[in-house]
């Protein structure tokens, strides 16, 4: 069952141009693991994001971490945050 944000993050990608509304934790590591393609392991804000949700999503962290986090990873990847 996914956990979701108290507020989703809506992104464009800096690649594709897409904008996509990021809901939940299991989202969120799935765009990560998406850019993880692009190099953006090597990043320590990527790195961050990825143990932050991982961590919220087996309980031991808060999915508020994981989302600044995350949105400090997809601001590294060249993506644009919104709201």
């Amino acid at each position: 069952m996914p956990t979701f944000f108290d507020t989703p993050v809506t992104i464009t990608t800096a690649e594709k141009r897409q904008t996509l509304v990021i809901t939940s934790l299991e989202g969120a590591a799935e765009q990560l693991i998406a850019w993880k393609g692009k190099g953006a392991a090597d990043n320590p804000q990527w790195r961050a994001a990825i143990t932050s949700c991982a961590a919220a999503i087996a309980g031991r962290s808060s999915p508020a971490l994981a989302r600044s986090t995350f949105i400090a990873a997809a601001e590294m990847a060249g993506a644009t945050i919104e709201g």
